[in-house]
């Protein structure tokens, strides 16, 4: 007679989890040929390991910041609001607080500074091709010529009386000079429109009102010519930059890159614009995109094909950090490439220089201010 083993209950369950077992390793042992063969990869050993080297070149066009400038306990700064470079490399910067404006050369180290007398709430500040200083005062409502040692030549607009009409502006926000010395001026907060005076200031015509359409305009906050005289004007709340020719024709709309803030334009006709990335209206919004979610720098040529672009990290109210900007306003480029930049947030100036192709070794510097 022949007895067979009869496995217990427990028997059978070991023997499940053991096959179990068996399975999810052969299942691990075939899963990583199987995703090497897939993905065209060659599994390899810890010591195979080999590290990428890809190359370490700079193509594209980098900054990083440098202190500047040097320390001026003697300056109240407000919100800078303009920044212009000469032909000596000297670095003028408007700003809200006193003296309304300052010069410094290239290394920080101030060298002149006026304005207390003609000047309460300096917007932007521009400089000609004759060498005079063009400052716009949204608070006075008027945009001012002057010297290099500052001593007003001319004065359009009539100060502390808001309007729209020939003498009025409703807080001015910039203005630009074509090479013939006609004026453009941006009546931007309250107007929104671009009004056009001869070298003498006397009126010639005006165009704009505030709307989306082509043609119209929602917050002109800057303005620059080139050298064919066609103007280009940066709309903080349309999100676009226009192009007009000098008679107020609309040629051009670039939209959906930037929220532009602030415009300089090169010998090259090369376009500088700062600002922050494009942005939703929000029910509670005063003007677009405000507070910016970012800080953007972009170069444009005048076709507005974008030439370059760079992103600077943006800083908290009150607690912004050594190369961060908060509300960049203005921007100007120097003819070593430096940038810089004015922020009306953080009241302060920032320059960003270029590093090369070689890629960066050294930490960033600690700002003395």
């Amino acid at each position: 007679m022949i007895s067979f083993f009869k496995p217990t209950e427990s028997d059978q369950r070991g023997q499940v989890m053991l096959i179990a077992a068996t399975l999810i390793l052969c299942a691990l042992l075939i899963k990583t040929p199987l995703i090497a063969m897939a993905t065209g990869q060659r599994t390899r050993s810890p010591a195979e390991f080999v590290p990428y080297t890809f190359p370490k070149v700079n193509l594209g066009a980098c900054y990083r910041p440098v202190a500047w400038p040097l320390a001026t306990p003697e300056i109240a700064w407000g919100a800078v609001t303009g920044v212009a470079v000469d032909s000596d490399d000297h670095v003028w910067v408007c700003t809200t607080g006193t003296p309304p404006v300052l010069v410094f050369d290239d290394a920080g180290l101030p060298i002149a500074s006026w304005g207390d007398e003609y000047l309460s709430g300096a917007h932007q500040l521009r400089l000609d091709q004759q060498g005079f200083v063009w400052v716009v005062d949204s608070q006075q409502h008027t945009v001012q010529k002057f010297s290099r040692r500052g001593e007003r030549q001319l004065l359009i607009g009539t100060p502390h009386m808001p309007g729209c009409d020939e003498t009025h502006f409703n807080e001015p926000t910039d203005v630009a000079i074509a090479t013939d010395g006609s004026v453009f001026i941006a009546d931007g907060y309250r107007n929104g429109r671009i009004v056009h005076y001869d070298s003498q200031g006397r009126f010639l015509k005006s165009w704009g009102t505030q709307g989306i359409a082509t043609g119209e305009l929602s917050l002109p906050h800057s303005i620059v010519i080139d050298s064919q005289d066609r103007l280009y004007v940066a709309e903080r709340c349309n999100g676009r930059i226009q192009v007009f020719d000098r008679e107020g024709t609309s040629l051009a709309l670039w939209q959906n890159l930037v929220i532009p803030w602030g415009l300089s334009i090169d010998a090259q006709d090369q376009l500088w614009v700062c600002g922050s990335s494009p942005a939703a209206w929000h029910q509670q919004d005063v003007a677009l995109g405000t507070p910016p979610q970012d800080q953007l720098l972009i170069k444009f040529d005048t076709t507005g094909r974008a030439l370059q672009q760079w992103r600077v990290p943006k800083g908290d109210d009150g607690a912004e950090q050594f190369g961060e900007l908060n509300s960049v306003h203005c921007i100007a480029e120097a003819q070593d490439g430096s940038l810089y930049c004015g922020d009306c947030k953080a009241n302060r100036v920032i320059r960003l220089v270029p590093v090369g192709t070689e890629p960066l070794t050294e930490p960033l510097m600690e700002s003395n201010r």
